[in-house]
């Protein structure tokens, strides 16, 4: 783990680089750019929330008097949560492979590319919430100065990705079918995440299988910080940072130590 950030940090002029570069190159030649940030979780928050509050006229949980609204600003902050989380990882399977020309090259600080797929994610999605807020404030939700939580709760949420994307990106390479495969996982993950529904909502049976699913607390959390304007179960961010500490280093190890052999498989 040392080693891993000791590279990003001897390299972070590259890595910001990179990041700018994924930014950049994602909206290339589009005529909208960086608007479809805005644009793609916005189509997504009306479908969604036409779907199931409409259609299938879906409550949140067993309350009464939620309005579609409502509904739509909750499940809006969990796609934002789940999309940090599963874009990293359905580009990590990849990564290596489609910049095979950085992997054969001895001195290229592979960490990079897994990490730069990370920050870029995080940075893009970060305009959905500032979407997100600007809806709250407007519409008077009881937005406080909680929302300075935000990072605080980001940080275990970055470890956590950038463990499971060393991790898929390691396997990604050893394993071609994980690409394929990682469309089927992040689906199941979805529906198995409180995105549009809250805990309480699954029989009580299911709930501690629930929790178990870290997304859970990460999408919970946010939720408490932007639209309750409470805090989150500061124990229990305690044990998911530990928890993503220990994934980040269980990650950055398994990368490390197969590195090397990256290029002999690409």
């Amino acid at each position: 783990m040392t080693s891993v950030l000791r590279n990003l940090f001897n390299h972070r002029n590259l890595l910001f680089q990179f990041v700018q570069r994924d930014i950049v190159a994602r909206y290339r030649g589009s005529y909208l750019g960086l608007v479809w940030t805005l644009v793609q979780p916005l189509v997504m928050l009306v479908v969604y929330s036409f779907v199931f509050s409409v259609i299938f006229k879906v409550k949140w949980g067993n309350a009464e008097g939620v309005s579609k609204l409502d509904f739509a600003m909750v499940t809006f902050a969990g796609l934002i949560i789940f999309q940090i989380f599963s874009e990293p990882m359905y580009r990590s399977t990849a990564i290596l492979s489609a910049n095979s020309n950085y992997v054969k090259k001895v001195v290229f600080p592979l960490e990079i590319l897994p990490t730069s797929a990370v920050f870029s994610g995080i940075i893009l999605n970060m305009f959905s919430m500032i979407i997100l807020i600007a809806t709250l404030f407007f519409y008077q939700y009881p937005v406080g100065w909680n929302l300075l939580l935000i990072p605080v709760l980001i940080l275990p949420l970055t470890l956590f990705t950038l463990g499971f994307s060393y991790i898929v990106t390691t396997l990604g390479v050893f394993f071609k079918d994980l690409g394929q495969a990682m469309g089927i996982i992040m689906n199941i993950l979805f529906y198995i995440s409180p995105v549009f529904y809250p805990v309480t909502a699954v029989p009580k049976e299911f709930q501690i299988y629930m929790n178990l699913n870290p997304l859970t607390f990460f999408v919970e959390s946010f939720r408490a910080i932007t639209i309750y304007n409470t805090q989150p179960n500061w124990m229990n961010y305690i044990v998911m940072l530990i928890i993503s500490l220990f994934l980040f280093f269980l990650g950055s190890t398994l990368f490390n130590k197969s590195k090397e052999t990256f290029s002999d498989v690409i």
